[in-house]
This record gives structure tokens, sequence and C-alpha cells, in this order.
């Protein structure tokens, strides 16, 4: 079923409930590089995720041969697997998808429920870049001591990131999402703070994913410079919770609304963290998450793809900008 989301040029059909939303075309634009010609590459594309907050259909592309949807086994992510002829220079190719986003709310709107059974080892454990430490564990020990209920428990946690990072991109070894870096050093971005806080609800038992993305402005179009991501936690009776703590750091006057809601002002591309593509490639067993496309000629990567995001906006801006 989930492969007859998209053929080569169909929409999704996840229902988005009635709120706040925007609407853009999201353009992803890659450029193969020059090789030996007639050799085959294989590309692993990623592509916005079909979820009650976000609709997406593809609506365009140059590709020379229509891609396939493929899932990825651990989390369900969807992606683009595309294949190509190398030629003597360099090729540019673009995907166009439309969007709707909503605003996205899990204590007191509609819910992203997992299928049952709930599988939840998957979602406590530490995994890639994304560990526990004997500090870590303590840490979360004594924030929810006492707290009866996962959103108490959770509330607390962020808290916690809130009160130990800042959001601060100098030096080095920021920007991985290093759950032990950020702890210790208690700075860096997006992923450090969502990182420290996965790593401390794994400590207190509370399942816990990685969302990576796209921050779209509110301008009517542009180039995207970078990336945004956040994180949720599992509430048995509401489903997936969504927590963005960088942007609550950035935002204070916005501290209680990033506690369970996001703005419709993003596009969700992957979830998890230590990700197994569909189907494997020959050279590489994991990605730390999945951003950027992945290509390889010969089974091995393909140096010197560039990748670039654009955005144009359907309709004007009702969000804040990540």
């Amino acid at each position: 079923m989930i492969f007859a989301l998209l053929m080569c040029v169909s929409g999704t059909t996840v229902r988005a409930e009635p709120a706040t939303t925007r609407r853009y075309d999201l353009t992803l634009r890659i450029t193969e590089p020059a090789s030996r010609p007639g050799s085959l590459v294989r590309w692993w594309l990623p592509m916005p995720q079909p979820r009650r907050a976000q609709q997406a259909e593809l609506v365009r592309h140059d590709l020379p041969r229509c891609p396939r949807v493929m899932v990825e086994s651990e989390f369900g992510n969807l992606l683009l697997y595309a294949e190509t002829e190398s030629g003597p220079a360099p090729r540019t190719w673009t995907l166009t998808w439309r969007v709707t986003r909503s605003v996205q709310t899990g204590l007191t709107g509609a819910i992203e429920l997992e299928p049952r059974p709930f599988p939840v080892a998957l979602y406590v454990r530490p995994r890639g870049l994304v560990q526990v430490t004997g500090e870590i564990r303590a840490m979360a020990e004594d924030a929810t001591r006492g707290l009866a209920g996962t959103p108490a428990r959770a509330r607390s946690l962020y808290e916690l990131v809130l009160g130990r990072m800042r959001y601060d991109k100098s030096g080095v070894g920021w920007g991985r999402g290093d759950s032990v870096f950020a702890c210790d050093v208690r700075r860096g971005n997006c992923t450090d703070f969502h990182s420290l806080f996965m790593a401390l609800a794994i400590s207190a038992g509370l399942p816990t994913r990685f969302n990576m993305g796209l921050p779209i402005p509110g301008a009517p179009a542009g180039d995207l410079a970078g990336y945004h991501c956040w994180a949720e936690f599992y509430e048995p009776d509401r489903g997936w919770v969504p927590v963005d703590i960088s942007e609550a750091w950035r935002r204070k006057d916005r501290r209680e609304f990033y506690f369970g809601a996001l703005d419709a002002d993003r596009v969700l591309l992957s979830v998890g963290r230590d990700i197994r593509l569909a189907p494997a490639p020959a050279s590489r067993e994991r990605l730390n998450w999945f951003l950027d496309p992945y290509a390889e000629v010969h089974d091995r990567p393909l140096a010197g793809v560039t990748a670039h995001w654009s955005w144009h906006n359907l309709t004007q801006s009702q969000g804040g900008d990540s």
C-alpha cells in the first residue's frame, strides 16, 4: 500500500486536521559530477514524509527514469531510489514537491499514533551518536524523580536541556548530534539540543525519536541554506508529541508553545538516527541522519555530488521561521 503512494508522480493521501496551514513548492536540485560515461549511478533521495500535519505530492522531476518509492525498514521512512547513467559532463536533476504543512500539536490536538503493537525497543535504546553516560543517566533520574506520567517527565527533561544548553555554533564538534558532546560542552545547534534530550529520555525510559527537516521562511521564495531538526516523545494516549528545544531557546517567548506543538514553518524529511537506506547501498552501512542525497557508482560513494533546496510560498506565511 505504501508503494502506491508515489509511483513516479502522484500524491500522498494523509489527511491534515483543520489548522493553520502553509502551502509551498519545495525543490531539490542535485548535480551529478562528470564521470566515465555509461556507468550506472544509484541515487537515494530524501522526500517529504506523509504525516497528519504534512501532505506532499511530487509534481515534477526531470530524472531520466521514474524514481521508485522505497521504505526504510526500521523507522518507516519513505525515500526515492533512482538510477542514472553517468556522462562526460556534469548534469543537474530537479524534483519539486507541493507541500501542505499544518500547525502540529500533540498534547491538545491531533495525534500521530504508531501501529499496534508499539515497537518500544526501537525508541528506548541508544543508537549512533545518541548515547547514554552515567552523568546523563543521573541527570535524567534527578529531573524525573517523583513525577508521574509521560508529559510531566518529558517536560522536566525539556526544561533541563533548555537550562543546560545554549545555541552556539562556534568552535568545533557541534552539529553532529552527539549527546555526550552536548552534555559535556553544553552548546551546539538543533542536532545537539535534541540528541541530549533523546539521551535523557532514553535514560528515563521514555520512547523518543529524532526528526530531520528543513525550515521554510516566511519570504515569498528563496534558497534554503540549512536544515532544522526537532524531537518527539511517545505518550500512549496521545501518540507522538513534538518538542523543539533549540527554537524555544532562541525564541524564549514561545517556550510553552514548543513543548507539544510546532509551527507550520518546516518540512519533515526523515525520522530516526543511524539510518539504513533501502535498497542497501554497497558502500555505506548507515547514515547519521538522512537529509542529503546519497549516490554511488561502481559500488563506491560518488564524490562531488552537490544538492540544493529552495522553496516558493504559495500562501502567505502564518507561522514563524525556524
